[in-house]
C-alpha cells in the first residue's frame, strides 16, 4: 500500500501505475476479506480459552497466596488458644478459602441452562393444556358466529398455541446447544445428546464443576511450571509450588463434596422413591385384581405401567450414580497421592528441579483426571424415560 502511494506521488509510468494500482486493489480486497470474514470456530475456541485462563489468573494468585500463608501460620500456631488463633481456626478458614476458589474457578453455569430449559417445557406443558381446552371448546362452537368463537376461530387459535410450541421447542434446542459450545470452551467435549442427558442429572451441577476445575487446574499448573522454567534461580520456587498445593487441595475438596452428596443424599433419596412407588404400585395390584369394570381396569393398567417406568428409571438413575461414585473415588485416590507428594517435596525441598518434576507428575496426571471426571453418557432412546429421569432429578434436588 505505501509503495503504490509512493508510485502515484511520483508519477510513474502508466503500465507500472496500472500494474500497481491493480495490486493495491487486491490488497485492499484480501483486507476487506480479512476483516469481514466470519473468524474460524476453532481459533475463537482457543482465544476465547486464553482470555479465560488470563482472568482466572489474575484472580487466583491472590487467593493462593493467601493459601500459603494461611498454612504457614498454622505451623507455628498452638493446638488450642483462648486468645489467639489455633491450629483449627486456621483449618476453618483454611476451608473457607477453598470453597471460595471452587467458586471462582466454576464456570459451568449450568443451573442458569437448565432453568432456562426447565422453564420452556414448562411453557410447553402450559400451551398443550390451552390446546387441550381449545379443541374441546371447538367441539361445540357453531361455525360462524357474531358473537362468541367459532370453530374458525379455535381453529386459528389452536394453530397459533402449536406455533407457540414450535418456537419453544427450537428454544430449548438452541440453549442445549449454547450449553455444548460453552462446555467445549472449558475444555468439556460433549455431543448434543450427552448434554441433553448430563442436563437431566441432578449431579450434573457437581460433575462439570469437577471437570472445569481440573481443566482450570492444569493451565494454572502449566502457568506455574513456565515461570519456574524461564526464571531459574531468580524467583521464590517453594512460593509458587505452594500454590500448587493448594490447588489440590481444593480439587481434593470437591470430589469429597460429590462422594458425600452421592452417599447421604441422592442414593437415599433414590431408594425413597423407590419404596414408595413399590408400595403405591402394590396398591394398584390389589385393587386391579378386585376391580370389573373394564374402564377402571384401564385405568390401573395405566397406573401400574407409570409405576413400572418410574422404578425402572429410578434403578437406572441410581446405577448412574454408584458408577459415576465409583469413577470419582478411583479420581479421588490419585489425586489423594498426588498431594502426599506434593505436601511431603513442600515440607522438605526446596530444590528447584525436584519441585519441577512432581509439578510435571501432577501436570500429566490432569490430562486423564479431566477425562475420567466427565462420565460415560449413554443418550436415552426413549423421550418418556428421559422425561421421567428430569422429574427425579427434580426431586432429588429438593430439600
Amino acid at each position: 500500500m505505501l509503495a503504490t502511494l509512493l508510485l502515484f506521488a511520483t508519477g510513474g509510468a502508466a503500465a507500472s501505475v496500472g500494474g500497481t494500482l491493480d495490486a493495491g486493489v487486491a490488497t485492499l480486497q484480501q483486507w476487506w476479506q480479512q476483516l469481514t470474514a466470519e473468524p474460524d470456530p476453532e481459533q475463537r475456541r482457543i482465544q476465547l480459552r486464553e482470555e479465560r485462563f488470563q482472568t482466572i489468573w489474575n484472580q487466583l494468585i491472590p487467593k493462593l497466596e493467601e493459601g500459603i500463608e494461611i498454612t504457614e501460620l498454622r505451623e507455628d500456631a498452638p493446638e488450642s488458644a483462648l486468645f489467639s488463633k489455633d491450629k483449627g481456626d486456621y483449618d476453618r478458614e483454611y476451608q473457607e478459602l477453598i470453597e471460595t476458589i471452587a467458586l471462582l474457578l466454576d464456570e459451568s453455569d449450568i443451573m442458569r441452562y437448565r432453568g432456562r430449559i426447565a422453564r420452556l417445557k414448562q411453557r410447553i406443558d402450559e400451551t398443550e393444556s390451552e390446546i387441550s381446552h381449545a379443541q374441546e371448546a371447538r367441539i361445540g362452537a357453531p361455525a360462524s358466529s357474531l358473537i362468541g368463537s367459532s370453530r374458525s376461530d379455535y381453529d386459528s387459535e389452536i394453530a397459533d398455541l402449536m406455533g407457540a410450541i414450535k418456537r419453544y421447542r427450537e428454544d430449548i434446542l438452541d440453549t442445549e446447544q449454547a450449553f455444548v459450545e460453552s462446555m467445549a470452551r472449558m475444555g468439556v467435549e460433549l455431543t448434543l445428546e450427552q448434554a441433553q442427558v448430563l442436563l437431566a442429572r441432578v449431579d450434573s451441577n457437581n460433575i462439570l464443576q469437577m471437570a472445569v476445575v481440573f481443566d482450570s487446574l492444569k493451565a494454572v499448573t502449566w502457568g506455574l511450571m513456565q515461570i519456574m522454567t524461564a526464571s531459574g534461580q531468580n524467583i521464590d520456587f517453594v512460593r509458587y509450588y505452594g500454590m500448587h498445593v493448594v490447588l489440590l487441595d481444593m480439587a481434593l475438596f470437591m470430589q469429597d463434596q460429590y462422594i458425600y452428596k452421592i452417599n447421604k443424599v441422592y442414593l437415599p433419596k433414590l431408594e425413597a422413591i423407590i419404596d414408595r412407588t413399590k408400595a403405591i404400585n402394590r396398591e394398584s395390584m390389589r385393587q386391579l385384581r378386585s376391580e370389573s369394570s373394564p374402564d377402571r381396569r384401564r385405568v390401573y393398567q395405566s397406573n401400574a405401567r407409570a409405576h413400572q417406568l418410574t422404578l425402572n428409571t429410578a434403578r437406572i438413575y441410581m446405577e448412574h450414580l454408584r458408577t459415576q461414585r465409583s469413577q470419582v473415588i478411583e479420581v479421588r485416590n490419585k489425586i489423594a497421592r498426588d498431594l502426599a507428594l506434593a505436601k511431603n517435596t513442600y515440607q522438605t525441598v526446596s530444590v528447584s528441579s525436584e519441585l519441577l518434576n512432581v509439578l510435571e507428575v501432577s501436570q500429566s496426571s490432569f490430562d486423564v483426571l479431566i477425562h475420567m471426571q466427565v462420565p460415560e453418557i449413554v443418550p436415552f432412546e426413549d423421550n418418556q424415560m428421559l422425561r421421567k429421569f428430569e422429574e427425579i432429578s427434580s426431586l432429588l434436588g429438593g430439600e
